[in-house]
């Protein structure tokens, strides 16, 4: 555990990386004033990689037989000579992540991931790598990448949106757990299968960790895969797609303005006759958004993708097809786009004496590029998630609960200002929102 000072933890956390109960570690506070745990906003206690190494100590020297009152005071003695016990020799015991035996699997596997994304969110890279290697001593490569790695970004992910994560700490997370995945992956076994499957995500698409588990899951199945990872450009996927070197492409988005991306490169994939599956975290969140794209949805159970594909190859699975939108979403589309920045901008404007401008420009940034891919994918009411994002999001940095209807009606006044009747599906759109908010 890393001897951070930042406070991270909360108490459960503490107490299944302890072993320790909750009640026995309020009586050490109070009692001995060990550790001294910072308070939330919310008043609960929130505990540094130093506290719980402090508690491990404390726990240590009772195991060597001195009471809990005794082991106190031997920790202040030594610090009242300038020591500090957590780095003394005579008291030092190898570090481990290993969960206690008499855990449940669920919370050896909840332990470990704890201990990872905290090491994460404290830019401790050396701990966060241990915590990994002692998954992977414990568990099959496939749980610890879907139980650690993948739930443990998810989690700060969430962090991030709630405003308890910076972008630094998910961004630190991400390279470790993508650098993890590259080394896997070269390390799969070489391919025993004759297609050849194309992996990549949508243009605009940055989260890749989804991608590469699906890289490794199937190529440790012994596919031949070629990844070509984040973000690939329209243009790129223009110039690779060739029936002759690929039997089929899988296409991932998470967010609804790159599952837009991915339509356009699903076009692509059926003018030059490959088949396509997609994914994502998009198409759990919004399931209407399936339908909208020509191609194999491959499911929300990363593990059961190496399943859908043979599927795909041999034939047993149907390829849907979708048809475009009509014109007028089209023409709504493309006129909104050369609106957009004026719009923006008189957003800004609007709201400048009422919210914080980096809360505003988040929001409005979102919200139009979904807006443009609502209209690409032929349906506005897959705007629905995005509302309910944003209200979240102003909500989590302290706006109060009116402030989505204050946010749309700014958003309503500047869209109809700056459109004209091109944009009629779109201020219809604002309307209905404002109407029933």
């Amino acid at each position: 555990m890393s001897q951070s000072e930042t406070p991270t933890y909360n108490l459960k956390v503490v107490v299944k990386q302890t072993g320790i109960k909750a009640d026995t570690l309020r009586a050490w506070e109070r009692r001995y004033g060990l550790p001294k745990p910072q308070r939330s906003a919310g008043k609960h206690r929130l505990y540094s990689g130093r506290d719980i190494a402090i508690l491990k100590w404390l726990k240590a020297r009772q195991q060597e037989g001195l009471s809990i009152s005794n082991a106190a005071d031997l920790w202040n003695s030594l610090e009242a000579g300038g020591q500090d016990p957590l780095q003394m020799p005579e008291y030092s015991e190898p570090q481990s992540f290993a969960p206690p035996i008499d855990f449940s699997a669920e919370d050896k596997l909840e332990y470990l991931r704890e201990s990872w994304v905290s090491a994460c969110a404290n830019f401790d890279e050396a701990t966060a790598e241990q915590v990994l290697s002692e998954a992977f001593a414990l568990y099959p490569t496939e749980q610890v990448c879907l139980q650690i790695i993948f739930e443990g970004m998810n989690q700060l992910g969430q962090g991030w949106y709630q405003g308890e994560v910076a972008v630094e700490q998910e961004h630190f997370a991400s390279e470790l757990a993508s650098r993890r995945l590259e080394a896997l992956i070269a390390a799969a076994p070489p391919p025993v299968r004759p297609q050849r499957i194309l992996l990549g995500a949508a243009p605009l698409e940055e989260h890749d960790i989804a991608l590469q588990l699906i890289t490794l899951f199937l190529r440790r199945q012994g596919w031949d895969v070629l990844y070509f990872g984040a973000n690939v450009p329209l243009a790129s996927y223009d110039s690779i797609l060739d029936p002759e070197k690929f039997d089929l492409a899988i296409i991932s988005a998470h967010l609804l303005h790159t599952a837009a991306q991915l339509k356009k490169v699903s076009q692509i994939a059926r003018e030059r006759n490959i088949p396509m599956a997609f994914g994502g975290r998009i198409f759990s969140q919004v399931p209407a958004l399936r339908s909208r794209i020509s191609g194999y949805y491959l499911g929300e159970a990363i593990e059961s993708v190496p399943q859908i594909v043979e599927q795909i190859l041999d034939g047993s699975l149907r390829e849907q097809m979708v048809e475009e939108p009509p014109d007028s979403l089209q023409q709504a589309g493309s006129h909104f786009e050369d609106k957009l920045p004026y719009i923006e901008l008189s957003v800004r404007t609007a709201l400048a004496a009422r919210m914080a401008d980096d809360d505003v420009r988040i929001a409005t940034t979102n919200l139009g590029r979904n807006i443009q891919a609502a209209l690409t994918l032929g349906d506005m009411d897959l705007l629905a998630p995005e509302l309910d994002w944003i209200h979240g999001l102003l909500a989590n940095r302290g706006q109060p609960g009116e402030a989505l209807k204050g946010y749309l009606t700014a958003y309503y006044q500047a869209a109809e200002e700056h459109m004209d009747q091109h944009g009629q599906p779109i201020l219809e759109w604002l309307e209905q929102q404002l109407n029933s908010s």
